[in-house]
């Protein structure tokens, strides 16, 4: 039972499962916040809004910095 329990524990070592399973909840964080800042521009009222154009660019801007972290 050892020797299966270290086998186990060497696979999960080998295959990093705790530090990809951080960094996909870290990711996640990350697209719901851009989510968010999307829906709440939606939400305001158009003469409240910023302009289309700067939401655009920022939106891009967020997605290709992800695009790399990950």
């Amino acid at each position: 039972m050892a020797l299966f329990c270290s086998l186990l524990s060497t696979i999960s070592n080998y295959l990093a499962f705790g530090r990809k399973a951080e960094s996909h909840k870290i990711m996640s964080n990350e697209h719901s916040r851009l989510y968010r800042h999307i829906e709440i521009q939606l939400t305001l009222p158009i003469n409240e809004r910023i302009p289309a154009s700067e939401l655009l660019r920022a939106c891009k801007d967020t997605i290709d910095r992800l695009i790399e972290v990950s």
